[in-house]
């Protein structure tokens, strides 16, 4: 009879290890995944455009992806072809 007891309080306490352990891994692996709130950043700044005999200081929006540090610029307007277009720019 004893050992029927101790042999189910082993299985119990195993059955119960297993689940401690299967929950505390999902949480760590959840809190460890990425969020994408609040990824990317976007700003207003002013840059100085140089050239060969004239600089200007322009407006920009930025838009900064905080987990690889990529940084793109906004642009809007006519392109070369004469049709609107707009979007991010990679800055190098």
């Amino acid at each position: 009879m004893k050992r029927s007891y101790v042999l189910m309080i082993a299985v119990v306490c195993f059955a119960l290890g297993v689940g401690v352990s299967h929950f505390t891994t999902r949480r760590v692996k959840a809190q460890t995944q990425p969020s994408p709130v609040g990824r990317y950043q976007l700003f207003q700044g002013r840059y100085k455009v140089v050239g060969t005999n004239t600089s200007a200081e322009q407006n920009g929006v930025f838009k900064l992806d905080t987990m690889t540090g990529k940084t793109d610029q906004y642009f809007a307007g006519e392109g070369k072809d004469g049709k609107y277009a707009e979007g991010w720019s990679p800055i190098p």
